[in-house]
């Protein structure tokens, strides 16, 4: 058998101690949560089927209070089934990939085809639209 180690030992003082460290140093338990789940994409993907699968009612929660807080963007969005995609991305000229991207989600009915790489760039502020 392996000694217990000291974590083992005293979980109480431990827990107390990152409890008073998170409260302590939020931005670094931020960043530090952001650069974990940056260099393990997979890890999270993994955990939020999980969360899904075993809490379906907290999903039901999350999208009752999404669609409640963003009622215009809800709408967009479901209107934007309905809409035709044009032929290549309006920023890079591009015909694979595309998507249909709200300049203005009060307009739900104005939308631009972009491809993947170039929607992802401008909810980064990477560009600037045309």
């Amino acid at each position: 058998m392996t000694e217990p180690t000291y974590y083992s030992k005293n979980k109480e003082k431990m827990r107390k101690y990152y409890r008073k460290y998170r409260a302590e140093h939020p931005e670094r338990v931020r960043q530090w949560g952001a650069n974990w789940r940056k260099n393990n994409p997979e890890k999270v993907k993994s955990y939020k089927k999980r969360f899904v699968k075993t809490r379906p009612e907290n999903l039901k929660q999350h999208r009752k209070n999404y669609a409640e807080a963003h009622p215009k963007r809800v709408y967009a969005h479901r209107r934007n089934w309905l809409l035709p995609i044009g032929e290549q991305c309006s920023e890079c000229g591009s015909t694979e990939n595309l998507v249909r991207h709200h300049p203005d989600y009060s307009k739900p009915k104005q939308v631009i085809t972009l491809c993947d790489s170039c929607h992802r760039k401008l909810h980064a502020g990477e560009k600037t639209q045309k």
